[in-house]
């Protein structure tokens, strides 16, 4: 008998109560000659090959009862010698019969294939179906039976067995594999994961470590521009402020591809206003745009919904980058940004297509995609007169693309660029807060000239006033306007408003305007400025002209719509004194209260000057405990609240905050001033119930919008005061302190570098002591802390070789969680120790107010 492998299995069973039905699948299976004699004929009459050829016998046993059946498979399942098929007859009293038994041998041979022997329909085959539990391995034959039809169904079973397990082997095979490589491609994502929130942890690291220093740079050079400067003093303290600027703006464009390589950056869906999120992006780059002599213009279809729900500030990110690429690439002619609606209106989620056009240089065709790809730029040649990072466009694509967007471009050298862009929003449901919904009636059939050189803003202007029922009339200059106004005149129809540019070749605005006042003609005609460049001798120009209003352009609709209501005689948005109203320049109405919650003493001063710059009352804090101490015993219209601070963050303190008015009912607004700008910082602020945020280094405009959205309110800026002349430095004797870095640092202000050091020399003694007590006790934490906080006041005294000891020491505690050799632990100490011997020697007067 043959023994079963996997390739050759011809084991069959025979199960039937009647004893003759054996002999007869013996004959037909198993014929009486000996395979071996058989073999050995053949190989003599036709060769080798033939008798290989010749298939064996198949293997017969025999039970006579279901259960006996079921005991013979189940043992030789056990011995790993399988049936391959078996033959069940229907009716085998007593006990079970055949249906029941193929269930039974079934639970322990689930391959085993099997044919149903009857002489009789005891079982339909739908009723056989469904009481087996694999029909596809079940055939039925008829008795009497047919020696051939037996044969082959022996043959073709026991092979489809055969094969069965071929193919389960190949399967689980398969399995094995794919389970491999899933616990492979698992690992590898764990790995990938890990290094992604490696490289998020070192980003967010590095955003706060340059960040921090960076806000004393800015801010300190724009403290320095507000006092008296040589010509030569303001042009280097200028390039200082540009220079900082243009890093932190690639430090931003660095950070926020990162963020979106790695797949972490996530759109906001919050209401927003169309028009205020366009302009807020442009307004801040008109002044840039004036100085080369641009027109800078803003046009919004008025099919465009106002409301609509989205991502303003990426939105506003990917506009300004367009906006200030095509100010840059531009030298002479205009910019202007462009939406329509381009889905159909009224839709759910209108999709807007927006255009930034400009009149400058124009890109290579063959350069055009080229330019969206990351560190990529149409000209990359060396001597290339054009700065950045090549990021900005790949940014702004991949931004456009999660607002279910897609960004294109057109160009022509020579002739300007075209970009363009299309963005999903939803539709808005709350109010437009817009003053177009205001009271009208003033402007219907009101006669309005517009005096201005470039055709795109005339086309602009003329759209907005007829769409407030206006009776507008366009020209291209002075002299046009003369000649349309006098014939106005004499036909007794003088116009009741004149929209006037300032800048305009020949007679420019303030020239023409003062011709008009000079013909009495023209006394009943309000004049509305629009310039391109805010000087402060053309507003004086202005108001001793009687102008009902002086606007900077780019003039949004809102802004617009104000001034010319106001100068038809209307009270919306109508302030006390001047006529001229100038929105962008709008006073607040009162002082507030602050508490700067901040632990670098630098930083503090900083905030302090900047604060009381702009009317404010200041209460400084040096962490979270001293502002919730502060704030127990005082109450405060505003908390500027840093975040990473020793003995209590910002965010712990700010839930504690809130915490506590759940129960007072009361709520101070905080805002955020953080050098944790990662994307995804601000909105964990916000998470943790902090009403704004801004990112340092602090920009004062940025500043100001922030607590104008958070408090409502912000107080105009008092006078400088009047800066004394720097006294002569004393001799360079000292080997730590930088006094006359100091004193730069301090806008040349004497009294201010004396309140520095009055601050920084028993925070000193405290860091110090704080040193020493965090070394004995082996607290690697706390020691960080502290040399954190060294580290940019020592910056500031220009300690820079201390300052870079304590960096050293600080990373080495964080990484590697331990302390660095004695040496440069003692050499830390002892320079601290001879810095603050020297800061003592030179502001004597401070150690006498500690």
């Amino acid at each position: 008998m043959s023994t079963p492998t996997g390739d050759n299995n011809r084991r069959i069973l025979v199960v039937d109560d009647n004893r003759a039905i054996h002999d007869d699948f013996r004959k037909i299976l198993v014929p009486e000659v000996k395979m071996a004699e058989l073999s050995a004929m053949e190989r003599t009459l036709f060769g080798e090959d033939a008798a290989n050829q010749r298939s064996e016998s198949f293997e017969l046993d025999s039970a006579y009862q279901g259960q006996e059946a079921f005991e013979r498979v189940k043992e030789a399942e056990a011995q790993s010698r399988p049936y391959a098929v078996a033959f069940v007859d229907v009716r085998m009293p007593p006990g079970w019969d055949g249906i029941e038994t193929i269930g039974h041998l079934w639970q322990v041979a689930p391959d085993l294939q099997v044919v149903i022997c009857t002489a009789y329909s005891d079982y339909s085959w739908s009723d056989i179906v469904a009481k087996v539990r694999y029909p596809d391995q079940l055939l039925i034959l008829k008795k009497p039976f047919d020696n051939i039809e037996v044969m082959q169904l022996a043959k073709s079973l026991t092979e489809k067995w055969v094969l069965s397990r071929q193919v389960r082997r190949q399967v689980e095979t398969l399995e094995e594999a794919v389970a491999a490589r899933t616990a492979e491609l698992l690992k590898a994502k764990e790995s990938a994961d890990a290094a992604n929130r490696a490289k998020s942890a070192f980003l967010a690291n590095m955003s706060h470590e340059i960040r921090t220093p960076m806000n004393g740079v800015i801010g300190m050079t724009e403290l320095l521009l507000e006092t008296e400067l040589v010509d030569t003093q303001r042009e280097y303290a200028e390039i200082i402020q540009t220079s900082g600027k243009s890093l932190l703006a690639i430090i931003n464009d660095i950070l926020d591809f990162s963020k979106i390589e790695a797949d972490k950056l996530e759109l906001e869906r919050l209401e927003f206003r169309l028009s205020d999120a366009l302009f807020e992006a442009i307004k801040p780059l008109s002044l840039k745009a004036h100085e080369k002599g641009l027109e800078l213009a803003c046009h919004i279809n008025p099919e465009v919904p106002e409301m609509l729900v989205g991502d303003s500030l990426r939105l506003r990110q990917v506009i300004t980058n367009l906006v200030s690429n095509a100010i840059r690439f531009t030298e002479s002619g205009e910019v202007v940004l462009g939406v329509t609606l381009d889905s159909g209106p009224g839709g759910p989620e209108p999709v807007l297509h927006f255009t930034v056009r400009d009149t400058g240089i124009g890109i290579e065709k063959t350069a055009i995609d080229s330019i969206f790809q990351p560190f990529t730029q149409a000209d990359n040649s060396t001597t290339r007169k054009y700065g950045g990072t090549g990021l900005g466009l790949a940014i702004s694509q991949r931004l456009v693309r999660l607002m279910d967007g897609r960004m294109w471009a057109d160009s022509e050298v020579g002739r300007g660029s075209t970009f363009h862009f299309t963005a999903a929003f939803g539709l808005g449901m709350g109010t437009d807060p817009s003053p177009v919904l205001a009271d009208l009636s003033c402007l219907a059939g009101a006669s309005v000239l517009v005096v201005d050189d470039n055709e795109t803003n005339r086309r602009i202007l003329e759209e907005n006033l007829r769409a407030w029922s206006a009776v507008p009339s366009c020209v291209a200059s002075a002299v046009e306007a003369i000649e349309v106004m006098d014939r106005a005149a004499r036909l007794g129809q003088p116009y009741m408003l004149l929209l006037l540019d300032n800048h305009m070749p020949g007679m420019d605005g303030m020239e023409l305007a003062a011709k008009l006042r000079d013909n009495g003609a023209f006394h009943t005609t309000s004049i509305l400025m629009l310039t391109s460049a805010d000087r402060p001798e053309d507003l004086t120009r202005s108001k001793e002209l009687g102008f009902a209003g002086y606007l900077v352009k780019p003039v949004g609709r809102d802004e617009l719509l104000k001034a010319i209501l106001a100068a038809l005689g209307t009270n919306l948005q109508r302030r006390g004194g001047s006529r001229v109203p100038r929105v962008q320049h709008s006073g607040p109405v009162r002082s507030l209260n602050v508490l700067v919650v901040e632990d670098n003493a630098v930083n503090q001063k900083l905030a302090l000057r900047r604060m009381e710059k702009l009317g404010h009352r200041v209460t400084l804090a040096s962490d979270g405990q001293a502002a919730l101490d502060r704030l127990a015993v005082q109450s405060f219209d505003l908390v500027l609240m840093d975040i990473q601070m020793p003995i209590m963050d910002g965010m712990t303190a700010t839930a504690s905050i809130r915490a506590s008015e759940k129960t007072s009912g009361a709520h101070v607004p905080i805002i955020a001033t953080t050098a944790h700008a990662m994307p995804g910082d601000r909105e964990a602020c916000l998470k943790a119930g902090m009403d704004g945020y801004v990112a340092k280094p602090l920009d004062a405009g940025e500043l100001v919008r922030e607590i104008e959205a958070v408090v409502g309110t912000t107080s105009e800026p008092e006078q400088s005061p009047k800066v004394r002349e720097p006294r002569p430095a004393a001799p360079a004797i000292n080997k730590h302190l930088d006094r006359a870095t100091a004193l730069a640092r301090c806008e040349g202000d004497e009294d201010m570098l004396r309140e520095v050091a009055a601050a920084f020399i028993p925070d000193l003694a405290a860091s110090l002591r704080g040193l020493e007590e965090a070394r004995g006790k082996s607290d690697v934490s706390r020691f960080a802390e502290l040399c954190h906080t060294l580290k940019g006041n020592l910056l500031f005294f220009g300690a820079t070789e201390l300052a870079h000891t304590a960096k050293s020491i600080e990373n080495a505690a964080r990484q590697a969680g331990t302390l660095v050799g004695s040496d440069s632990l003692d050499d830390l100490r002892s320079g601290l120790e001879e810095l603050r011997g020297e800061l003592e020697r030179t502001f004597p007067q401070s150690m006498a107010r500690v």
